[in-house]
């Protein structure tokens, strides 16, 4: 496995935070006004106990002392949170910035899912992926800059598929010399590649072989190729766990499928357990996105459940069409929760095996770590 020098996904950033809010600490005097937040407890992410009634002191964009107690001043903001947590800021791995509102306003990057992905927790974003990539890059630009309120953005640019691809807006590339030239467009400007699902062999192993180059890790959701394949390629990561697996689905995979059309599989079967193995031996990394298909069950639960203000009035409509569409579809509800079921099995059975990382959406489900939750932005940290 290669180093990613681009500070890649930034995961040394969540350990940084983990530091900070694992133990008490004191720095330098700040010299403007302080953010202090009080009484709260602290959930450093690590398995540690829960520290109680401890305070937290921002100064700025940074994080400046943890600990109980601590002192402040006339001139400090001073928020009581007493019977909240504050944790680390989330990182999401596959969290996109467009959204399909139907005809006739079609599919456009958001504003508003940034201050979405901040109601959940969520202080960086990596998205695999964009419609609009340019615009994607300029909003990371202007959130370094303070001049948009949003997690910060790592992003892989536009998707590399073959021509033509199953999704219309996507270009696809016909040969590795516009492959070459679509990298070559990018490769200054993105934290990774993401190939899509018409990608042929040739294509990926020259793609990674560019990426290599670059230091940029490449993931992938996969249709043409298996993931064995797309192992043996040299990729990195693959997206959505069981439902970017190709050889596990009897009749293929397409987006049309809604990523569930067979879920039957035994995890005990002999290719089924050589594929773990052949993970686990590459060290892939698997965003899983459970989340995703979560969300599209009924009992499903948004850790913010004001999520509606968070979001302009044309997509809240476009996603609750959406979401009468899949509940109403019993055949659909029950291939969704079947293969949950099996995505959930093979990530333990992945975890137990090995040392593998599992990156996970994290701000659509309710859990009983983040109910009445506030967390810890960490600004210039990350």
């Amino acid at each position: 496995m290669r180093t990613y020098h681009k500070t890649g996904f930034r995961l040394f950033a969540l350990l940084i935070v983990l530091l900070f809010c694992s133990t008490e600490i004191a720095y330098s005097q700040c010299n403007e006004r302080s953010v202090i937040l009080v009484n709260g407890r602290i959930i450093d992410g690590t398995g540690a106990e829960p520290q109680e009634g401890w305070d937290v002191k921002i100064c700025g964009d940074e994080i400046v002392e943890i600990g109980p107690n601590l002192s402040f001043s006339s001139d400090d903001d001073r928020i009581d949170v007493e019977g909240l947590s504050l944790l680390p800021g989330l990182i999401n791995m596959h969290g996109h910035l467009y959204a399909n509102l139907g005809p006739p306003n079609g599919i456009r990057n958001r504003l508003s899912y940034l201050k979405l992905y901040l109601a959940g927790g969520v202080t960086t974003i990596y998205s695999p992926g964009e419609f609009d990539a340019n615009n994607t890059i300029n909003l990371q630009e202007k959130i370094k800059q303070g001049k948009e309120i949003g997690p910060d953005i790592l992003t892989a640019g536009p998707y590399f598929d073959h021509a033509p691809s199953q999704v219309s807006w996507i270009k696809g590339i016909s040969s590795v010399d516009e492959l070459q030239s679509q990298f070559n467009l990018w490769k200054d400007k993105i934290d990774g590649i993401k190939v899509y699902t018409n990608i042929t062999g040739s294509e990926l192993g020259r793609l990674v072989e560019f990426a290599d180059g670059q230091n940029l890790p490449v993931t992938g959701h996969l249709a043409s190729l298996t993931a064995a394949e797309a192992i043996d390629l040299g990729i990195d990561g693959l997206e959505h766990g069981i439902f970017g697996m190709p050889e596990l689905f009897e009749n293929g995979f397409s987006p049309t499928s809604t990523a569930c059309r067979d879920t039957t599989f035994d995890l005990s079967d002999p290719s089924v357990e050589a594929l773990i193995q052949k993970i686990i031996e590459n060290k892939v990394y698997l965003s899983p996105t459970i989340v995703i298909f979560e969300a599209m069950l009924p009992d499903s639960e948004p850790v913010a459940p004001q999520w509606k203000q968070y979001i302009s009035e044309d997509v809240l409509e476009s996603v609750l069409k959406l979401e009468e569409m899949l509940i109403s579809n019993p055949d659909m509800q029950n291939c969704i929760s079947n293969g949950l079921e099996k995505q959930s099995k093979l990530l333990i059975i992945l975890k137990k095996q090995s040392q593998l990382t599992f990156f996970q959406d994290s701000f659509f489900r309710k859990s009983s770590v983040i109910e009445n939750s506030i967390f810890c932005l960490s600004g210039s940290l990350e």
